[in-house]
């Protein structure tokens, strides 16, 4: 269920918690899901993590909370395009996923590889990328779901107002090597926005094409959603071992945050720029530290 507490009301009970002496750090996230990303990383004897709902509310709540004159608190949200658009936050209380947004980074990770493991059926891996490498996987994942991305971004850009939710993967992506046609994938966009703002469909096409052009980091074009619906597919049609057949978007985002290490999250520049922030913000801690092995519930 998605949360819908309005941004205000956590203020409010931030301020409340602050006036009556506690003195946690508050993480504001955006959805359901991050906090089992980050529950890993946090001392949560010192803070407190706070679901939003949207990257819209994580900033309003972050600006509320500091305009009431109050200290140590951190909103994280999805890059998306902002890097790409040249955007930033000027708020130092703000951080942003090192790629497009938490799922980029889980699959950019050595998780990808644990998940595989458990999943994939490694001879019929290496008959479709001729190597257990991961290189030719990420490399297939990034190349197809940019498409996406870029219609996205294009999108976006001119308020065309095209759908990318629900999208049928299953009939864009060939086996085996999970590739998307661009056409193909661009006229079914089309097809299943009743309701775009496009007048020269053409024209159109032409943005996204010169967009593509451009020399992007992928990571940054790349939504981790639909790497993670393409990467289902190779496992339930290609190269999955017997017991990826159940697979789905979900249960595969979870597989990779249950196998992303501590380890992993060290060498991200996220990491880095909350150790910045807590060096700034005396007090206030966000981070376990990094030798605190023990399980807390």
């Amino acid at each position: 269920m998605r949360n819908k507490i309005p941004p205000i009301r956590h203020v409010n009970s931030m301020c409340m918690a602050r006036s009556a002496g506690v003195n946690n750090s508050f993480l504001i996230v955006e959805g359901v899901t991050d906090p089992r990303y980050y529950e890993k990383f946090i001392d949560r004897d010192n803070c407190e993590i706070k679901i939003a709902g949207n990257k819209d509310n994580v900033v309003e709540i972050i600006q509320l909370y500091y305009l009431r004159g109050f200290k140590g608190s951190l909103g994280i949200v999805d890059a998306d395009f902002m890097r790409i658009n040249g955007e930033s936050f000027d708020n130092p209380n703000i951080l942003l996923t090192d790629s497009h947004d938490l799922e980029t980074m889980l699959i950019n990770s050595p998780a990808l590889e644990n998940v595989l493991f458990e999943y994939a059926d490694w001879n019929a891996y290496n008959k479709v990328f001729s190597s257990h490498s991961l290189i030719p996987l990420k490399s297939a994942l990034l190349n197809s779901a940019k498409i996406i991305g870029y219609i996205l971004l294009t999108s976006l850009k001119y308020g065309a107002n095209l759908k990318f939710s629900d999208i049928d993967y299953t009939s864009l992506v060939s086996k085996p090597h999970l590739e998307i046609n661009f056409d193909e994938a661009f006229n079914y966009i089309l097809s299943i926005s009743n309701n775009h703002s496009i007048s020269d469909i053409n024209d159109f096409k032409n943005k996204v094409l010169e967009l593509m052009s451009d020399e992007h980091d992928l990571w940054q074009v790349c939504r981790g959603h639909d790497l993670t619906e393409i990467l289902c597919i190779g496992f339930k049609e290609v190269f999955g071992a017997y017991n990826s057949c159940f697979l789905t978007r979900g249960s595969m985002e979870g597989a990779l945050r249950m196998t992303y290490e501590r380890e992993y999250f060290f060498n991200t520049n996220l990491y880095g720029l909350l150790v910045d922030w807590q060096v700034v913000n005396v007090g206030y801690t966000i981070l376990r530290e990094k030798d605190d092995e023990k399980v807390t519930v």
